[in-house]
């Protein structure tokens, strides 16, 4: 995968918030509505916590990262829910700017997931890959 990909994958969620403002028409609120954003901003304030938070008070709590062990919070399932409130609740100020902060924080979503592995070289360039896989053993049978 290359870079220019990635940047493309970052930026799809929100371009799907810019295309909700002028597809969708504004709708009323139903229960659903709530119940989708909410879904969302909590597997995003999950995310949040498990991966910034959390660490931080076993520091605090224990002088040192000494026998951390890191706990994974809900990777994607905020941005699918952030897509799915986009098609399903309208484009609504409310829907847009709980969306745009799911798709922000959410630690577990593909926005952060292409920022966190951007200076992986393996993953982007394509002499490492072919390098990585010209220096592994033969496998016999």
């Amino acid at each position: 995968m290359n870079r220019t990909f990635a940047i493309f994958l970052f930026l799809l969620p929100f371009c799907g918030i810019v295309i909700s403002l002028f597809i969708n028409e504004p709708v009323k609120y139903k229960w659903y509505h709530f119940a989708i954003l909410g879904a969302g901003l909590f597997v995003t304030i999950i995310n949040v916590y498990t991966s910034w938070i959390r660490p931080i008070i076993y520091k605090i709590r224990y002088g040192s990262y000494d026998g951390y062990k890191f706990v994974s919070g809900f990777p994607i399932v905020g941005t699918v829910i952030g897509i799915a409130a986009l098609v399903l609740c309208g484009s609504n100020w409310l829907t847009i700017f709980a969306v745009l902060v799911i798709f922000t924080l959410d630690t577990g979503g593909l926005p952060w997931s292409i920022f966190s592995t951007w200076n992986d070289r393996s993953l982007w360039t394509r002499a490492n890959r072919l390098h990585n896989q010209a220096n592994e053993p033969e496998v016999k049978s």
